[in-house]
């Protein structure tokens, strides 16, 4: 097969739910992200198809004029080496146009990120565990649920670099996802979002 039979082309809200399922390899995505995500970007997720299937995938979701935020960057196995990434990678650098573009690099891959443009920023850690539920926490904090939206909206701004409140409300308000926010003075200071995910749960984003 000639790789000129490959094509790339914006996901269908109901086709998301394949991201998902590809990134589940290495990121053990939580349950409801498929939804949440098309709900919030639903012409952000790019389906590179090769003699008519799924070949490659990739999020560019352009929040504002000025940012955007990449994700999902997976070529099908099989397909691999075959430069079929590099021509959605393509696409979605034509997407997000003269914005600047966040993403989470792979470890192994961030050299090639740095031939793309990309500049490091910071480290993420992830940890893992079992933790035991501290019987006198609830008290402390109140649901997410009960806090004013806007107020919400606002704090996010302070740890995002735009404004994002569909992916926040319906993040907020998807099935089985717990938040809980602590208030003081009136003044939201802490917040986070716990949710089921293939493997256990995952709490984030958080602030």
């Amino acid at each position: 097969m000639k790789d000129s039979w490959f094509c790339v082309r914006t996901m269908l809200p109901e086709e998301v739910a394949l991201a998902v399922d590809w990134a589940a390899e290495g990121w053990n995505p939580g349950l409801t992200d498929a939804a949440c995500f098309a709900a919030a970007a639903p012409d952000g997720f790019l389906l590179g198809e090769f003699a008519g299937r799924p070949a490659a995938i990739l999020s560019v979701v352009n929040y504002d004029e000025d940012f955007s935020f990449l994700g999902f960057y997976i070529v099908r196995p099989d397909l691999r080496g075959r430069g079929l990434g590099l021509r959605i990678w393509q696409a979605g650098m034509a997407r997000a146009g003269s914005r600047a573009i966040g993403l989470d690099g792979v470890v192994a891959r961030q050299n090639n990120y740095r031939k793309c443009g990309f500049v490091f920023a910071y480290n993420n850690i992830r940890y893992g565990g079992w933790v035991a539920p501290l019987v006198d926490a609830t008290p402390t904090t109140v649901l997410l649920t009960e806090v004013s939206f806007d107020l919400i909206a606002s704090d996010d701004t302070t740890v995002f670099p735009a404004a994002r409140p569909t992916f926040l409300y319906t993040w907020i308000a998807a099935p089985d996802h717990v938040g809980r926010a602590v208030i003081r003075d009136r003044r939201l200071i802490a917040r986070g979002v716990i949710r089921p995910c293939r493997m256990g749960r995952k709490i984030g984003p958080c602030r």
